[in-house]
C-alpha cells in the first residue's frame, strides 16, 4: 500500500492512504523512510488505533511506539487531534501540506463537541493553550489533552494553577 501511495505522489498526484498503527511503524518503516520522507513525496498517512490494545485484534495490534518512531523520519510531519473538530482542521492541514505527512487519528468515540462551519488549515507545529495557569504547564498531545485538563481541575482544586497546552505535532 505504501509503495503505491509513493508512485502516486510521485507523478505529481496527492495520495492518501491509512494503517492500523502498528503496521506503518513496525512492517513498512523502511519502505516509509526510503519511499515516502527521502523523497519529501506527498503522501498522507491515517494511523488508526494507537495506544495500548485494539479491540478484539488484542496485543498483537498494539501501538505504543508510533508516533515515536513516525515523528524521527525526516520530512515527516506527524499530527494528533484533540478532538472530532481538530481532527478536521487537521485533515485539511495533511492534504495542504506538500509533502508526507501523519494523522493519528483518534481511537474510539468521539466527544461531541461541536464542528466548525470551516475547516480551516493550522500552521505547522502551532500549539493551542487551553486553560491559563501560572505555577505548572501540561503539555498533551491527541486526546491527552482531555486527560491534561481534568489533571489541571485536579490541581486547581488543591490550589495549584496549572495551564494546559494542545501541543497537536509532535
Amino acid at each position: 500500500m505504501t509503495g503505491v501511495a509513493c508512485g502516486i505522489a510521485m507523478e505529481g498526484n496527492l495520495s492518501v492512504t491509512y494503517s492500523i498503527a502498528n503496521f506503518p511503524t513496525l512492517r513498512c518503516l523502511e519502505q516509509i523512510r526510503n519511499d515516502v520522507c527521502y523523497h519529501n513525496a506527498n503522501v498522507k498517512i491515517v494511523i488508526i488505533g494507537g495506544g495500548l490494545a485494539y479491540g478484539p485484534l488484542g496485543v498483537s495490534h498494539q501501538a505504543t511506539e508510533d508516533i515515536a518512531i513516525m515523528r524521527a523520519l525526516p520530512n515527516m510531519i506527524v499530527m494528533a487531534p484533540k478532538d472530532e473538530n481538530e481532527l478536521r482542521h487537521m485533515l485539511k492541514t495533511a492534504i495542504e501540506h506538500s509533502g508526507p505527512a501523519a494523522v493519528r487519528y483518534p481511537r474510539g468515540n468521539g466527544f461531541g463537541v461541536s464542528l466548525d462551519a470551516e475547516c480551516k488549515t493550522i500552521p505547522i507545529g502551532e500549539c493551542e493553550l487551553l486553560r491559563d495557569g501560572d505555577q505548572v504547564v501540561v503539555l498533551a498531545l491527541g486526546t491527552l489533552a482531555h486527560v491534561a485538563l481534568e489533571a489541571a481541575h485536579a490541581l486547581g482544586v488543591e490550589g495549584i494553577s496549572a495551564a494546559v497546552v494542545n501541543a497537536r505535532f509532535a
